[in-house]
């Protein structure tokens, strides 16, 4: 699974701008886990408080692998360290995606 990369300021959307998680089940972190499309990951720039805002909602790849894009305005300022994660209480391990470091 694809850990870290690289952005250009300003790419705008599509595959340029995906994060990728692989997740597992809570109760063994083996077991891939199925039906967390179009729930919330987050992210954290540059170390800041985890948010909602500036990632999209999960995208099903199968077998337990999903994607999110990042927004435009996320990935808008050349320096910007963007940490992502997502977990569901109960149900999913929390599983840190793809970080992204914004290049000029």
């Amino acid at each position: 699974m694809l850990r870290e990369r690289n952005v250009k300021a300003g790419t705008t959307g599509g595959a340029g701008t995906r994060v990728y998680f692989f997740l597992t089940d809570a109760t063994d972190y083996v077991t891939p886990e199925t039906g967390e499309a179009g729930q919330q990951p987050q992210i954290s720039i540059n170390g800041g408080a985890w948010t909602n805002t500036g990632i999209s909602i999960l995208v099903d790849i199968g077998n337990g692998s999903y994607y999110a894009t990042l927004t435009t305005g996320t990935v808008d300022t050349a320096g910007r360290v963007i940490l992502v994660r997502y977990a569901r209480s109960g149900v999913t391990a929390e599983e840190r995606g793809t970080s992204v470091t914004v290049t000029a």
